[in-house]
């Protein structure tokens, strides 16, 4: 697994009308569950205006869960600028709805900072 699958860790490369997709920046690769880059990958994909995780993907409730943590731990960390925190504070918030859905619960209702 690549670890760290976001937007500005992904080339698409245009070839005589063919596209390639590569992924750049592996230092954090290791084995892992075959889900671990696509849920990864969802919730910041939804933050920059791709569809929500919960359409996407509905499982496994327990990695998309584990893979949550970081953003919420980091939306919580007051020595970071403002405008970092809150994009943490937004991925929680997306991960969160995803983690809800998947469970069959009521998905919370987004605040003013994250995306629908």
């Amino acid at each position: 697994m690549h670890a760290d699958v976001r937007s500005d860790n992904v080339c698409i490369l245009s070839n005589a009308g063919e596209r390639e997709v590569r992924l750049v920046d592996w230092s954090h690769a290791g084995a892992g569950h075959e889900s671990h880059d696509l849920v990864q990958l969802l919730p910041t994909l939804h933050l920059e205006g791709g569809p929500p995780p919960w359409q996407v993907c509905t499982e496994p409730a327990p990695l998309i869960a584990r893979l949550a943590e970081p953003s919420l731990q980091r939306a919580c960390v007051s020595e970071q600028p403002d405008w970092l925190r809150r994009v943490f504070a937004d991925l929680a918030s997306i991960n969160l709805r995803w983690l809800a859905a998947v469970l069959g619960l009521p998905l919370p209702e987004p605040d003013q900072h994250t995306p629908s």
